[in-house]
């Protein structure tokens, strides 16, 4: 199994690849789809909504830095929240040109390494995104039961599906931990944080409340359009998405991956195929201008750079 997931990522790291993959996903969805409706909702799309989306992107990133940092306190590294905010959003703009979570977290290492250790920086990196996928996987153990209601798991093999969920899980991290439990700082207390999720909240609070801003980002994607009448339900759906968007990180920024999700687990919401691609595709576009926007602390520093 380690070897075939070396060879997943190696595979899917390849930018050429990934960016086949992209264009060929966006391609089938676009060719199966009325493009000429789709052009039509982007038109019409609530500009009020859109700034709002906006500010909501740039507050994801705000949490996201003080995630980081409380993490890092825990680890007994003081970085400025200000040079963490920089960080997450220079990663969130290389995330957009290269494999994301290799050209992130490379971008997040570079910038923070003079602060600490290598081992005890890259420990706070990974531990940080620990901390938003267990919440994520969390949260979609605990809606299985809608997910049955809803049918999108079929009520004969809830229990199978369930099971065999829990055990691949298990059959992944129970191997890694053992692998390299020697490696991350045993008497840290933030490492003990991870491994009680309910005796010690903390960062997972955070995580929570992002993971809750990335819905409520999408929703308003949605309400753009006047498409949002039954915001639990797209609540309670889309978790789903973004869990399985995790799990197939095979394309540049997700597109594609995000559009084919949205189109599987957003069907029960009822809404045509035309109008869930249209707001997957609102949703990228501002995740796109805001991790953009990033780039303009690189033109800073090139600034700073020449006067001095």
């Amino acid at each position: 199994m380690n070897v075939f997931l070396c060879q997943y990522r190696t595979f899917f790291n390849r930018l050429e690849v990934r960016i086949a993959f992209t264009a060929g996903l966006m391609s089938i969805i676009l060719f199966r789809l009325n493009t000429a409706e789709i052009r039509n909702n982007l038109l019409q799309f609530d500009l009020n909504i859109a700034v709002a989306m906006l500010l909501m992107n740039f507050l994801g990133l705000l949490l996201f830095a003080r995630r980081w940092q409380w993490i890092a306190a825990g680890l007994n590294i003081i970085i400025p929240f200000s040079h963490l905010l920089r960080s997450i959003w220079l990663a969130a703009f290389f995330g957009q040109f290269g494999p994301t979570m290799i050209a992130s977290e490379i971008t997040r290492y570079q910038l923070v390494r003079n602060y600490a250790d290598s081992r005890t920086i890259i420990v706070s990196q990974v531990l940080d995104r620990a901390s938003g996928q267990i919440v994520l996987f969390l949260m979609i153990v605990l809606l299985l039961p809608v997910y049955y209601w809803l049918g999108i798991v079929p009520e004969g093999n809830k229990f199978v599906s369930l099971y065999a969920g829990l055990f691949v899980f298990l059959l992944i991290v129970i191997p890694l931990y053992r692998k390299y439990k020697n490696w991350f700082p045993a008497d840290s207390k933030i490492f003990m944080q991870i491994q009680r999720v309910l005796k010690s909240p903390g960062h997972y609070c955070l995580s929570l409340l992002i993971q809750f801003l990335l819905v409520i980002n999408f929703c308003m994607a949605a309400q753009g359009f006047g498409y949002l009448e039954n915001t639990l339900l797209f609540i309670i759906l889309l978790p789903l998405v973004f869990g399985a968007i995790t799990l197939l990180p095979i394309t540049v920024a997700d597109w594609g991956t995000r559009e084919t999700t949205a189109l599987i687990f957003l069907a029960p919401t009822g809404l045509s195929a035309e109008s869930i691609v249209s707001i997957s595709i609102v949703y990228g576009i501002f995740t796109l201008l805001i991790s953009l926007a990033g780039g303009f602390l690189l033109l800073d520093r090139s600034l700073q750079r020449r006067k001095s």
